[in-house]
């Protein structure tokens, strides 16, 4: 079955396991290594090996990895642990399959691994990221856009290529996506290019970068309580803030491009190749499906609108809403931009976000590691 993390680490060591039992839809419940060796420590070893970190975006909060190890016409039965992820830890007797005996005990224990992994898939995130898709759109054909856990480090890789077509299409320019990066390295709100300090790369028209931190996505960040959806506008507009400041606006406020850590309570923007210089006419090709036709302020798309966008994005969530401060809150983030008076300052400052402001280290605010 295919991986869905990196396939070689940074010296080129292999990590993909030599099988794995998953979901389905990509969640992987179990890993095992097999080897023509003599001995069982081999295959072992490479189940420590080959899981190099721990991704919690993986492997969510699954407290051990089951996983076994076959050479010789034996198999050990092992677990990869959350702490110590690259060192397979031996569980219960080594089997040999060749004996009626050990078939018969072989069979026993598949089948209370079967009731393991049936019960393991509620610690396991709803969503994970495959290696290899391309995402595209009608608009967008031409373009591969790929993203990846990294077993090696604990970071995501995105790639975009042809870089070229990406950026016409877009109206962005390298340039600017370097220093939006450099300029928001390690404020809140946002996912940052790993390791710290670092920027994206373009080699042949391949744009890559790393980024941390780690957060839940897709459907395991959508907000399901109004406190939720409270945490969620504070550090998303920590992560507009820190982008304003720059100088920089995101035109693609969107769930999908949140991220959390498991508590719900950090929140923080992805897809920073959005990000473009505020106030600007949009020299892009593709225009975005999720604009409405207001978009746009006299052609310009300025920090208002941001702010408009994510109303718009958080009040799809407005039935989670009980509180009067809520749905004021919301309908004010949704004012059309031409109207907006307010800043993200401003809406920081609300007493449903209860934010002390740029100094904030309350939940929320700072992404946390996802444990």
């Amino acid at each position: 079955s295919g991986s869905l993390m990196t396939l070689t680490s940074s010296t080129g060591a292999p990590l993909r396991p030599d099988g794995m039992l998953n979901t389905g839809d990509g969640r992987m419940l179990c890993k095992f290594e097999e080897k023509g060796a003599s001995s069982l420590q081999e295959p072992i070893g490479e189940l420590g090996a080959k899981t190099a970190v721990w991704t919690p975006l993986y492997y969510g909060a699954l407290p051990y990895l089951p996983c076994f190890a076959a050479a010789a016409g034996r198999i050990q039965f092992c677990v990869v642990e959350r702490g110590a992820p690259g060192q397979a830890v031996p569980v219960g007797p080594v089997y040999v399959v060749n004996r009626l005996g050990g078939r018969a005990q072989t069979v026993i224990t598949v089948i209370n691994l079967y009731r393991l992994l049936a019960a393991a898939r509620q610690y396991l995130p709803l969503s994970v990221l495959p290696v290899t898709s391309r995402a595209r759109t009608t608009s967008w054909a031409s373009l591969a856009h790929c993203e990846h856990f990294r077993s090696d480090t604990l970071a995501v890789r995105k790639r975009i290529e042809p870089w070229s077509a990406y950026a016409q299409a877009a109206g962005v320019t390298m340039h600017d996506i370097n220093r939006m990066y450099r300029g928001t390295a390690n404020k809140a709100g946002l996912v940052h290019a790993a390791p710290p300090g670092s920027e994206p790369m373009l080699q042949r028209n391949k744009y890559t970068v790393d980024l941390t931190p780690l957060g839940l996505q897709a459907a395991d960040a959508v907000p399901t309580s109004e406190g939720e959806l409270a945490m969620a506008a504070h550090g998303l507009l920590h992560g507009l803030f820190a982008l304003h400041q720059e100088g920089f606006v995101h035109r693609d406020l969107r769930w999908p491009n949140c991220a959390c850590d498991a508590s719900k309570s950090h929140y923080f923007l992805l897809d920073l190749e959005m990000c473009t210089t505020a106030d600007e006419v949009p020299t892009g090709t593709a225009q975005q499906q999720h604009w409405d036709t207001d978009t746009l302020d006299s052609g310009r798309y300025t920090r208002a609108l941001d702010l408009h966008q994510l109303g718009r994005m958080l009040q799809e969530k407005a039935v989670l809403c009980t509180s009067r401060a809520a749905t004021m809150f919301l309908r004010a983030l949704c004012t059309p931009a031409a109207q907006q008076r307010r800043t993200v300052a401003d809406f920081l400052s609300d007493r449903w976000i209860s934010c002390p402001g740029c100094v904030c280290t309350a939940a929320g605010a700072i992404p946390a590691p996802l444990g």
